[in-house]
């Protein structure tokens, strides 16, 4: 899709089914970006023609997905009757905060050194399962913009065995991973 057809479909309001947004930030190499989405409100059939049917092993992960910590109201846009979930504790329970604090006192910060080192881990944990021998092979969807546009996303991403990224939107990736999977 070119530019100027990807603005028409994100501006033309007559599809009420369409969550449309305008994003203002930062590339991973803080050159400022403005983004224009628009997406289907529900997902969970397009996903199920080009994506599930095609594919054994599918992992979504994100740490903004979930609502009052369930991933239930992900599950059911996205057509998903089962999913594993990898949360990590938020900052404010009471160990995690005994940890940070003591980091703290021993001047390192706890994002740095506790909260972002679990992160790795169950983010590689995540695409272990779906890479599990020099034969498999698969694609792994990051639905979280941190991953490029803050410093600690590429922490995740060098934590991965692997050599090609890609962003884009939907049909972008869409077509690129039946391409690179075919």
């Amino acid at each position: 899709m070119s530019i100027a057809a990807d603005i028409s479909y994100t501006f033309d309001y007559s599809n009420k089914d369409i969550v449309r947004w305008i994003e203002k930030g930062h590339t991973i190499d803080g050159v400022e970006a403005l983004s224009l989405y628009a997406v289907p409100v529900e997902t969970g059939e397009m996903l199920y023609s080009h994506l599930y049917t095609q594919k054994k092993s599918i992992i979504f992960t994100s740490a903004t997905l979930t609502v009052d910590g369930a991933f239930d109201y992900f599950i059911e846009r996205v057509g998903l009757d089962l999913i594993h979930e990898d949360q990590l504790w938020p900052p404010n329970i009471p160990i995690i905060e005994a940890r940070h604090e003591l980091l703290s006192k021993q001047s390192k910060n706890g994002f740095e050194n506790f909260s972002l080192p679990e992160a790795v881990i169950k983010f590689k944990q995540g695409f272990g399962r779906l890479i599990r021998k020099n034969s498999d092979f698969g694609a792994v969807i990051v639905l979280d913009r941190r991953i490029i546009e803050k410093r600690y996303g590429l922490s995740l991403l060098r934590s991965l065995p692997v050599n090609t990224y890609m962003k884009g939107n939907r049909y972008q990736m869409i077509s690129t991973i039946k391409r690179w999977l075919s």
